[in-house]
C-alpha cells in the first residue's frame, strides 16, 4: 500500500513539473523580446578612433583593415569603442556573412 501511494504522488509531481515546463516553453516561444547577452573582455581589441557599435569580425573599415585588430574571429560580434575598447559576444548569424553588422565599413 504505501508502495502505491509514493509512486501516485511521485507520478503527481512529475506531472505538474512537466506541465510547468511546457508552459514556461511556450512563453518563451511566443515571447518577441531579445535576451541580453554577455560581452566578454577577452583581450580583444578595435581599430582606434571606430564610432563607438557592434562589428563583426569581418567588417573592414579601412584599406583591408580590419575593425578588430587582436583576438578577431570573423563570425563573432564585438562591441568597440573609440579608444580601441573592445569585448566580445561571441558567435552570431550574420557575422561571417556578406550581412554582417558593421557600424562603420562593410563586411568582407
Amino acid at each position: 500500500m504505501r508502495l502505491s501511494s509514493v509512486l501516485f504522488f511521485a507520478s503527481l509531481a512529475l506531472g505538474t513539473a512537466l506541465n510547468q515546463d511546457s508552459a514556461d516553453l511556450s512563453a518563451r516561444e511566443a515571447s518577441p523580446e531579445l535576451v541580453p547577452r554577455a560581452c566578454s573582455a577577452n583581450g580583444c581589441k578595435c581599430v582606434k578612433g571606430l564610432a563607438q557599435g557592434v562589428y563583426c569580425g569581418n567588417c573592414v573599415v579601412g584599406a583591408g583593415t580590419y575593425a578588430i585588430s587582436a583576438k578577431r574571429v570573423a563570425n563573432h560580434a564585438y562591441e568597440c569603442n573609440s579608444s580601441g575598447g573592445c569585448c566580445d559576444y561571441g558567435k552570431a548569424s550574420d557575422c561571417g556573412t556578406k550581412n554582417a553588422r558593421c557600424k562603420n565599413g562593410s563586411p568582407v
